[in-house]
């Protein structure tokens, strides 16, 4: 196959979140969600593309593992087209961090994109009604 064929398979690095200060930022002051298998933190994109990061720790198992399920999460990532929002189409871009949780052993791929999808879809539900709802602390949610 051609370099022609590759190219639109790639994943860039100005898709994905690089820096400690990024993943921090993100993680302290962004919308965060629990799945079954991941917490998704989540906040308004500040450049043109949407971008993911991923933290896998050495609590959830060995090298192999981590790299794996990481492997998967990019996968996911890019193959779910829908996931990517654009400023050029009028939509909200979004940095997105995704953090395995741990003592989950029912891993797969197909598991964790349907997770990924899930909950991304869920958040961008939440931008196009106006953003995410904040609760006031010390209020209870009601169920």
């Amino acid at each position: 196959m051609g370099e022609e064929g590759h190219h639109d398979q790639r994943f860039p690095p100005e898709r994905r979140l690089r820096k400690r200060r990024e993943f921090l930022r993100l993680q302290s002051s962004g919308q965060r969600i629990h799945g079954r298998r991941f917490i998704f933190h989540f906040l308004v994109g500040r450049s043109g593309r949407s971008r993911i990061g991923i933290t896998v720790s050495r609590k959830v198992g060995k090298a192999v593992l981590r790299n794996r399920i990481k492997r998967w999460v990019r996968e996911a990532w890019r193959r779910s087209v829908t996931l990517h929002r654009e400023r050029k189409r009028g939509e909200t871009p979004y940095d997105v961090v995704i953090t395995a949780k741990r003592g989950i052993d029912d891993f797969s791929f197909a598991v964790t994109r349907d997770e990924l999808v899930h909950v991304i879809t869920r958040y961008l539900e939440t931008l196009d009604e106006g953003g995410p709802r904040r609760r006031k602390r010390g209020v209870a949610r009601r169920r």
